[in-house]
């Protein structure tokens, strides 16, 4: 009976050690000790984070100085930075042209009259045939495939903006295809492009057919206005310097390639009345009527002048019992610059998720629990050129270690404009397949009696943020962000304009959640 009794007090005392651990760590989570940091992360010192420019390594430097001053230990090695490269693009010759009956006729195009390719890091020479893939789409739950029945193995493959019955958006057809979620067209976008990859294509040609070059002309007095200037020539923005990730061989991610609703009319001439009776006639009957356009080639030089840049990623670990299992927290601490004598600083994008995860590194430290699992704190950069920092982290993520879940804070400092009235919503977007992650985390804002009306939202994975990669590799997810607002990619994203209550509550969401998995043990994917 004595044992018994021994072994019931020191289970309890090791849970009530463990609850006292967990509270320590969760009452280090002060607005204070978010500001401070946020403040200066997003000053106008750090010149807008840009990837690759002094500013971007300052805040890194920054970052790092903050895990050292904690005591974090880095992530691989000596050092919290995970150097690489990437690409910046200067400059491209783009010459393309169409190739008729046999090779004897040849129709050169000009480029921003006819066609411009906004993607691709790879000088490519190409004379290949065209197909024609409709809208692009492989929708297995409606069993629509416009690659059936075609071949666009090594071909351009063209494919129309949009999706089936997408002009009568409250037809049956249209509600049945209409992308849903947080970023739905963005991630349609994505999805069509990656379809088209996997079914080979040498490059893609992406089609509105009412688009005929307005966007590249150059003439208009005062055309280019933004909230921040007007003037008559267009100034240099984030928007204009392309990066990439270099190829991990020599086969090319497919070049991007816009052209013109007239041209496009012009290819498909001999194969359907017009591009807007082929999209009349699938609306009203939606099945794949894809074809390769005979007896037409297009022929692409696409010169690509890039220059190597070093960039890096800033990442601690506080090492578990089992340090073959992971919990990742991830945001990223890149923003759009300085250009023109303007500063992004981007104190919500995303300086708010950067200061996120290292105050919940900061919280688990200050508990002095040593976890079961590994828990990874890392900031990446590039986001906002493509995801580039978070796709290198996740694919060079050591092999003898397993990301049990990746949890990604992106803008959580502000209030939707539109729907949040009270300061007090976030969304939290989520892989599907692991519906208990909803359970998760409304069972913590419920028993801490955390002020949050979470949003739940469900996704396939991909989207615009640094989830993505992860959900590639098949982990679960849990991606917190508050919402849109006027300030979003603008030089006035300030962090006087932060709600902290609402910062400080999502992070302290977030620590706990992170101490269920990696402490507590619970797992969201049974």
């Amino acid at each position: 009976m004595k044992k018994v009794l021994l072994i019931l007090l020191s289970v309890s005392y090791i849970l009530t050690f463990a609850q006292n651990e967990k509270q320590k760590g969760l009452e280090s989570i002060t607005i204070n000790s978010l500001k401070g940091p946020l403040e200066f992360l997003s000053s106008d010192w750090m010149e807008g984070r840009e990837t690759g420019q002094k500013g971007a390594y300052m805040a890194s430097d920054y970052l790092a100085s903050l895990m050292k001053s904690m005591d974090l230990e880095p992530f691989q090695g000596k050092s919290y930075f995970q150097e690489f490269q990437l690409l910046d693009r200067k400059g491209s010759d783009q010459q393309l042209s169409i190739v008729q009956d046999q090779g004897k006729q040849e129709i050169v195009l000009e480029q921003k009259v006819d066609f411009n390719i906004s993607s691709g890091n790879t000088s490519l020479l190409l004379e290949k045939d065209i197909v024609f893939a409709g809208y692009g789409i492989n929708n297995k739950d409606e069993k629509y495939n416009d690659y059936k029945g075609i071949d666009a193995n090594g071909k351009f493959v063209m494919i129309l903006m949009g999706y089936p019955g997408h002009n009568d958006p409250d037809s049956e057809v249209a509600k049945k295809f209409k992308p849903k979620g947080y970023r739905a067209f963005r991630i349609l976008m994505q999805e069509k492009i990656d379809n088209a990859k996997n079914a080979g294509a040498a490059a893609i040609i992406l089609v509105d057919p009412d688009f005929n070059g307005e966007r590249w002309a150059e003439n208009t007095p005062f055309r280019y206005e933004q909230g921040y200037y007007e003037a008559e020539k267009r100034f240099l923005t984030y928007l204009d310097k392309e990066l990439s990730l270099p190829a991990e061989g020599f086969e090319a991610d497919p070049p991007i390639i816009r052209i013109t609703g007239k041209l496009a009319a012009y290819l498909i001439q001999n194969h359907a009345k017009s591009l807007k009776s082929w999209e009349n006639d699938c609306a009203q009957n939606p099945k794949p009527n894809s074809f390769v356009l005979e007896g037409t080639q297009m022929k692409l030089k696409y010169i690509v002048d890039n220059e190597l840049i070093n960039v890096r990623n800033v990442a601690g670990i506080i090492k578990g019992k089992d340090t073959t299992h992971c919990i990742v927290v991830g945001a990223h601490y890149d923003h759009y610059g300085m250009y023109n004598g303007y500063i992004w600083n981007g104190a919500d994008d995303n300086g708010s998720g950067t200061i996120g995860v290292i105050s919940v590194a900061k919280a688990f430290l200050h508990s002095g629990i040593i976890p079961e699992k590994n828990i990874v704190f890392v900031n990446f950069t590039g986001e906002e050129k493509g995801l580039l920092g978070s796709t290198y982290f996740a694919r060079n993520f050591p092999a003898d270690m397993e990301i049990d879940f990746m949890i990604n804070l992106d803008m959580i400092g502000r209030d939707d404009e539109k729907r949040d009235s009270l300061g007090n919503q976030s969304a939290i977007i989520f892989h599907q397949d692991f519906t208990d992650i909803k359970s998760l985390y409304s069972g913590l804002v419920d028993e801490q009696e955390i002020n949050l009306d979470l949003l739940f939202w469900p996704s396939s994975g991909n989207g615009g943020s640094d989830h993505a990669p992860f959900a590639e590799k098949g982990a679960p997810f849990a991606f917190f962000w508050t919402g849109w607002h006027d300030d979003y990619h603008q030089p006035w994203d300030e962090s006087d304009k932060i709600n902290w209550p609402k910062m400080q509550n999502i992070v302290k969401l977030v620590y706990l959640s992170a101490w269920q998995m990696a402490v507590d043990g619970e797992d969201v994917r049974k």
